[in-house]
């Protein structure tokens, strides 16, 4: 029921109707030529068009009539020139197109304009305008931009615009062409295609209709389409007679034909306290990063201060040393909080990805809960002992989640299970085989025949529906909750500070991971990850700043990679300590910088993408820790960091 609020909530947000005058328009009579009054005199109906598989705009209902937003929309037009549209049948979209061009339409309702249609056809100025999304499976993460995936199979209707308009616009797409809404969603459903590219209106339609709940709208495009009325080309008096009547048309009629099809949808509306509290902590957070800033800028400056004043008064000088070994720390502190801001956008939206994903589970199951409250009674009081263990073999049969069928696969499933159950004299067969379809239960249904017979199997058929929803959407919420909870935990654990310097026991794969977690939306985009792990034991470091030099390294091996190629991570026990390799396959270091790459302030990189101090960071962090660190790089190949960690004898401070 939320889902449906919200597919037509932004139905109502995306699909805008261009103004016109809020006056009366003024009689068609009076506007329309005598070669226009000539042609409608001779004509009561005319021939239209329509894409027989695009809901909500139009589409072909049970009975074989056209609907939609746009047919209605054609009708009070059509109607005001004395005209009344009589739907052509269609196979699909392409078979539409094929008929248009044979003459065997007049109109369509709902077209966008391209060179090769205005072959054959007239246009109106726009009557509709709305953006077109993608839409993927619900782990795939936030995509900005078309052209982060390029290379992956990405479907859309054949014969649409949008065909033209992404191969203008990118050459290298990979496109795979479907006939309809219905093959390319539940081709992502299954994971044939990574991505559908549709209008935003028409995917949350269909989402909805077809219970899809493990696909998501995961991005946007740059690209909107205008639709508008056209008629065929030959006829010019019948297309300029419908722009007169268009623009005839008051903002109060156009009004009243959207809120037809959104009023009679709409129920409820989508629950933003989540998102509010989620978007205050995300403020306090940016807060006390810039107040921290701040404070370290202050620290900084005094520092400076400190310096001058040395020359000044040489008693002053183990003072001013404490100082700046003091400060050293919070430099750390200072390159972590940077890494920290650059990540938080990739971290909120994985976050934001499970928090999704129980927001709709938890929609189903109130849903799912009210209705079994109601009639779960009901139906307990009327089953005897024996079929009450029949309809908790039910449950347990829906609850094991046999795997999700294509629309294909259900109707032959479906039409198996009619057979079966005609031939044991069921008159509702076909009734009886959608229940078994919605609680997953293919095959095996002779155990619940008592059931079947039983006067009252509707009834317990639907509250075993509803049951099943809430096991299923519990199952995505535990998923989802975890997901978020290892998030957090390494989130947590890389913002932690220690201070005093104290070393702990610890272990160095687990800092390496908590790194990786905060860098897997960067990572799992289009990075290779290699983890290649000795079984090692934990060592005493502390362990704060340890991440601080993975973090570093890991940080440039992305960008030297442009966060595109291979990445490898390896931890190596030997006799004296531990040894951390990192490995990326960018173009390497060239060999006239090799020997300043860990001097403080030395940057290959623009003005304000860093300050220089990442490495001679990582230098000192280690050093401190009695250990070394070195690389190997080759141009073309890649670069490898290797630090090197000794064993310490007891618990010190670094």
């Amino acid at each position: 029921m939320v889902r449906r609020g919200i597919a037509i909530l932004l139905l109502t947000l995306c699909v805008s109707l261009p103004g016109v005058a809020k006056s009366v328009a003024p009689d068609l009579e009076s506007i329309l030529s005598s070669e226009e009054r000539h042609y409608l005199s001779g004509r009561s109906t005319i021939n239209l068009c329509i894409d027989p598989e695009f809901p909500p705009f139009e589409y072909f209902n049970a009975t074989g009539e056209a609907e939609g937003l746009a047919v209605d929309m054609l009708r009070m037009v059509t109607a005001k020139l004395g005209l009344t549209p009589v739907a052509v049948p269609s196979k699909n979209w392409s078979h539409s197109l094929e008929l248009g061009r044979s003459r065997q339409c007049d109109v369509f309702s709902n077209i966008a304009a391209t060179e090769e249609r205005r072959s054959f056809l007239d246009f109106t100025t726009p009557h509709l305008t709305f953006p077109f999304v993608i839409a993927t499976r619900q782990e795939e993460p936030f995509i900005h931009s078309v052209r982060d995936i390029l290379h992956r199979d990405i479907a859309v209707i054949r014969g649409f615009a949008s065909v033209d308009m992404l191969r203008e616009r990118y050459p290298d797409i990979n496109l795979v062409l479907v006939e309809n809404i219905e093959e390319g969603l539940e081709g992502v459903s299954r994971g044939r295609y990574y991505a559908y590219i549709d209008v935003l209106a028409s995917i949350n339609y269909s989402i909805r209709k077809l219970g899809l709940s493990n696909v998501k709208i995961a991005g946007h495009t740059d690209f909107k389409i205008d639709l508008a009325f056209a008629s065929r080309n030959d006829e010019p008096a019948l297309g300029s007679a419908l722009q007169k009547a268009l623009e005839s048309v008051t903002q109060h009629e156009k009004d009243e034909v959207l809120n037809r099809w959104v009023s009679v949808r709409y129920e409820h509306g989508r629950d933003y306290a989540l998102l509010w509290k989620v978007l205050a902590g995300a403020t306090v957070i940016v807060l006390i990063i810039v107040w921290w800033n701040r404070t370290l800028q202050v620290q900084i400056r005094r520092r400076h201060q400190a310096e001058a004043e040395l020359s000044k008064a040489n008693d002053e000088l183990n003072h001013t040393l404490e100082e700046l070994k003091s400060a050293q720390s919070y430099v750390v502190q200072q390159e972590k909080m940077a890494a920290l801001g650059q990540l938080v956008a990739g971290v909120a939206h994985e976050i934001n990805t499970p928090l999704g994903a129980i927001q709709s589970s938890a929609g189903n199951i109130l849903d799912s809960l009210a209705q079994a409250i109601r009639e779960l009674p009901q139906v307990l009081s009327a089953l005897n002992e024996a079929e009450q263990q029949h309809f908790v073999a039910l449950l347990e049969r829906s609850a094991q989640g046999e795997i999700l069928l294509t629309t294909r696969e259900q109707r032959e499933k479906r039409k198996a299970m009619e057979a079966q159950l005609s031939e044991q004299g069921f008159a509702n067969s076909r009734e009886i085989a959608e229940q078994f379809l919605r609680l997953r239960i293919y095959q095996g249904f002779e155990t619940f025949m008592p059931l079947l017979r039983h006067p009252n199997a509707r009834l317990i058929l639907e509250t075993a529906g509803a049951l099943s929803v809430i096991f299923a959407s519990a199952g995505t919420i535990m998923d989802a909750v975890k997901k978020a909870s290892k998030i957090v935990f390494a989130l947590k654990s890389y913002a932690r500070h220690n201070y005093g310097g104290e070393m702990t026991l610890g272990s160095l794969k687990d800092g390496l991971e908590t790194v990786l977690t905060l860098y897997q939306n960067q990572i799992k985009h289009n990075i290779e990850l290699h983890r290649d792990y000795d079984e090692a034991p934990q060592i005493l470091a502390c362990h704060d700043e340890l991440n601080q030099v993975w973090t570093n390294i890991i940080h440039n091996a992305l960008q030297a990679m442009e966060y595109r190629g291979r990445l490898r991570i390896a931890l190596r026990v030997q006799e004296a300590g531990q040894r951390v390799e990192i490995a990326d396959s960018g173009s390497g270091i060239p060999e006239t910088i090799a020997t300043k790459i860990f001097e403080p302030f030395f940057t290959t990189k623009s003005a304000g993408e860093g300050s220089g101090l990442g490495l001679d960071i990582v230098r000192k962090i280690v050093e401190k820790h009695g250990g070394t660190v070195t690389f190997t790089s080759a141009p073309n190949e890649g670069t490898t960091f290797i630090v090197f960690l000794p064993v310490q004898k007891k618990v010190t401070h670094v």
